[in-house]
């Protein structure tokens, strides 16, 4: 019903992503964009229609509060259109419904746990399946955010995801010993992969020589003479702490299985916003895509003091307000968090996963999911 030239017109709220998703399907051949809004927007149209033009799309808008329906969509009545109330409210929803209906239009919804298109105008029982689910980078794309670099094979990991596990599972255990094999880890030479040799006291903490029992046992460095010699310079890293950001990585996969709305997951992604002259960087632990909201992950194993844990909270409260309202933010920490840190996360509506409940990481994950799942349109 779409595979020929048309204009879309779309109610838009906050979420441009199901508005553009229609989009990533190479079968619908749409010429322009008409969205359709009663309140400011809360994001820069220049990005939305940047990132239309990649596809030929032009983009109009139309504040449908300042004239009535029928006058705001009037240059369109007499072409070939297709209306999506995917967002809205439903009394604007049904006005548009109703108007589509009586001038002979398509109107369609998007499903976004499955990413089909279902028609309410003509009424079918048949759907449109939209083949690409939207990346992480496309959705941040519609940002304005550029991706430099993600990391998304899991596969590779796969050796040492046993250990990773264990380790998140057994939290409170390793925690004492965090901050010395974290240090451990970051001082080792670069060329040679060999550590400084333990002190007294390191020989003697009975929870590092555990953990490193441990890494010898899963074959990612051997221990000698006081020093630890690692296998490779991802074995290094995985001590310095990529461990809980694999873990992470790999309880969503392991939830993806449970859910069909989890388009896309990354660890490792390195964005650049801002003008292209005057970038600034940062990198996001790990990035799962859920129902067209983006969840962002902040995994820490060293023991912060409360300056640099403020500064953690300040980090993902202003990436954040920069990703939309809607991103979910998590901060992952094997250390237990203070009481006044936490106060000042819920302000913020950051999610809080410490110690023994990194174990608990997926069934936290889909807790806040549920809340945003797509309850069923019909």
């Amino acid at each position: 019903m779409l595979g020929k030239p048309h204009t879309q017109i779309a109610i838009l709220d906050d979420d441009p992503v199901s508005v553009i998703t229609p989009f990533l399907c190479q079968d619908i051949i749409c010429e322009r964009l008409v969205l359709l809004h009663t309140q400011p927007l809360s994001f820069k149209l220049s990005w939305l229609k940047a990132y239309l033009h990649q596809s030929g799309t032009e983009l109009e808008t139309i504040n449908i509060k300042e004239q009535s329906l029928d006058t705001g969509l009037s240059k369109w009545k007499q072409q070939p259109l297709a209306i999506n109330v995917t967002q809205g409210n439903i009394g604007l929803q049904a006005q548009l419904i109703e108007w589509g209906k009586q001038q002979g239009h398509i109107v369609f919804w998007l499903d976004s746990r499955t990413d089909q298109l279902r028609f309410i105008h003509p009424a079918t029982p048949e759907a449109i399946d939209v083949p690409d689910k939207i990346s992480i980078s496309d959705y941040l794309g519609i940002l304005g955010i550029r991706t430099l670099s993600t990391q998304r094979d899991i596969t590779s990991l796969a050796p040492s995801l046993p250990l990773a596990r264990y380790w998140a599972s057994h939290a409170t255990d390793v925690q004492k010993a965090l901050k010395h094999l974290n240090y451990l880890a970051i001082q080792t030479n670069a060329t040679s992969l060999t550590s400084r040799p333990l002190n007294l006291v390191q020989q003697q903490h009975r929870e590092l020589q555990a953990m490193i029992d441990d890494i010898c046992s899963a074959g990612l460095a051997r221990y000698r003479e006081q020093k630890l010699f690692f296998a490779s310079n991802a074995a290094r890293q995985f001590c310095c702490g990529y461990w809980l950001e694999h873990y992470c990585f790999d309880q969503l996969h392991q939830l993806k299985a449970q859910r069909n709305d989890i388009h896309d997951l990354a660890a490792n992604v390195e964005i650049e916003m801002g003008s292209p002259h005057d970038p600034l960087r940062n990198e996001l632990d790990v990035v799962a895509l859920i129902n067209n909201r983006l969840y962002i992950f902040e995994c820490k194993t060293s023991n912060a003091d409360a300056k640099e844990s403020q500064r953690t909270l300040y980090r993902l409260d202003m990436l954040r307000d920069r990703l939309g309202e809607r991103t979910q933010a998590f901060w992952v920490n094997c250390h237990p968090i203070s009481d006044v840190l936490k106060k000042r996360a819920r302000q913020a509506d950051i999610s809080l996963i410490e110690a023994e409940a990194i174990g608990d990481f997926a069934t936290l994950v889909n807790r806040v999911a549920k809340r945003h799942q797509t309850p069923q349109q019909s």
